[in-house]
């Protein structure tokens, strides 16, 4: 096993989660690349298999998408065009819907993937687009913006460095005011997520947890979840983190991901098709949850 991936270890929620779900895939998506050569058939197929999505994951995507383009206009000093961000949103499904291959996990691994499904996306998102600038919009477009939809890292305890992209900072009353949107339900993993975009901006900022505000909201129900999180609470999330990240460094090789098959998760991993425990199951998929 190649160490490369090693040396440009970090952590990230998204990493995390799939390291809980599927050290296998997790393995799949951020070492096994480093074995081969930048041009070697496998690493293709890797590099291609890690750009699609799954059914669950994808309009929550491109929601993300079109709000970032109309955010990068107010960012210019241009209007937003909630109309446009609505037939942009359509337009992306269309697409993934004519060649599903392209963009979707379960195409490629022979799962059905029925016009009804895009339907059902094309009639959430289109109202939560609409949601986002009926409800929320007029609230952000008043604060003094930051950034938005932007990788940025930081270091945990002066070591290990943490990746994370924040759906939008804002400034307000002298407070950093970090804001995340979601498409999909309330999860207590959130609240992790939250507190790590709290550190990240403690530090980017140079300011203290209290000058911290931090939020998301819910797309689909117009709902608001504040969070308020104090020192103490920081401080063991930066202790877990570090922890968490010790474990994914303590593997030496392959065998050390044990992978986690269940015929719910691998018809939607997106290395199924490369997968022997994933190619066991496939027969199996067609009747799962």
């Amino acid at each position: 096993m190649n160490d490369f991936w090693r040396k440009i270890f970090s952590w990230s929620n998204s990493r995390q989660r799939l390291w809980d779900e599927c050290r296998l895939a997790y393995y799949c998506r951020y070492i096994e690349k480093w074995n081969y050569n930048k041009n070697h058939p496998f690493r293709k197929e890797l590099d291609r298999l890690s750009e699609l999505t799954s059914l669950d994951a994808f309009q929550g995507s491109v929601v993300h998408e079109v709000l970032e383009v109309q955010i990068n206009q107010h960012m210019l000093g241009r209007s937003t065009d909630k109309s446009a961000a609505q037939a942009q949103y359509v337009a992306r499904l269309k697409a993934a819907e004519r060649s599903p291959e392209k963009y979707l996990v379960e195409s490629v691994n022979k799962q059905p993937v029925d016009s009804s499904l895009f339907r059902k996306m094309e009639d959430a998102g289109v109202r939560q687009i609409e949601n986002f600038f009926t409800v929320f919009w007029p609230v952000y477009r008043s604060l003094k913006y930051m950034e938005h939809e932007k990788f940025d890292r930081f270091k945990l305890h002066g070591q290990l460095e943490v990746v994370v992209k924040v759906d939008l900072v804002t400034k307000s009353n002298n407070n950093i005011v970090i804001t995340d949107w979601k498409t999909g339900m309330e999860r207590e993993e959130h609240k992790e997520q939250i507190g790590v975009y709290v550190l990240w901006a403690m530090e980017k900022y140079s300011v203290p947890a209290r000058n911290v505000k931090a939020e998301i909201v819910y797309l689909d129900t117009c709902g608001q979840k504040i969070y308020d999180l104090e020192p103490v609470a920081l401080e063991d999330l930066k202790n877990a983190i570090s922890l968490k990240a010790g474990e994914m460094l303590q593997v030496n090789k392959k065998e050390d991901f044990s992978p986690n098959p269940a015929p719910w998760k691998c018809k939607r991993c997106n290395y199924m098709t490369i997968c022997e425990w994933g190619k066991r199951i496939l027969p199996e998929t067609e009747s799962s949850p």
